[in-house]
């Protein structure tokens, strides 16, 4: 079914040794699992991750370019021609994806995390640790910045409270 998105999007990153295709199935195959658990919209989901880091070869030629917005406007281009469905939710999680440009995504979870003063990506590896469900978490750091913000996950005890509020907000198996 995504096969198309496959092929065009391991054409673009052929010559990109730091952020390879490889990387990019991997998150595909992550989806797969979690979203078939969850019951996510896979027909939003897989193309999100397909597309989600195909301007990380421009980024690194230019920093200036946010490749989170680049990626987005590239899967915007390329599902349009092909009047392929759920195109402003496949770029909206393709903006978000990385929580740094100006694009906020809200959620009923992220709504808790900041009533609560967390900071959200602390918060998730937080919840993947305390979640009996999950095994571990797979982190990325790719600078020293985002390695000290993966690093205040130790400080982070969420409360049973909070943790049994977010399964109440958006139980286990619920599309987001």
């Amino acid at each position: 079914m995504f096969e198309d998105i496959e092929d065009f999007v391991r054409k673009r990153m052929a010559n990109d040794a730091s952020h390879d295709f490889e990387h990019v199935l991997r998150v595909v195959r992550m989806c797969e699992f979690i979203g078939t658990r969850e019951g996510a919209n896979l027909s939003i989901l897989i193309p999100a991750a397909f597309f989600h880091d195909i301007a990380r070869p421009l980024e690194i030629e230019d920093p200036s370019i946010d490749h989170a917005k680049e990626s987005a406007r590239i899967a915007r281009e390329y599902l349009s021609n092909r009047g392929y469905p759920y195109i402003d939710e496949i770029v909206y999680a393709i903006e978000v994806h990385r929580f740094r440009n100006n694009v906020i995504p809200v959620s009923k979870i992220l709504k808790i995390v900041e009533r609560e003063g967390y900071e959200p990506v602390p918060f998730a590896v937080a919840w993947v640790l305390k979640n009996p469900d999950i095994t571990s978490p797979i982190i990325g750091p790719r600078t020293i910045e985002q390695l000290e913000t993966y690093l205040k996950v130790l400080e982070l005890d969420i409360p049973d409270e909070i943790m049994k509020e977010i399964d109440e907000t958006v139980p286990p198996g619920t599309s987001l």
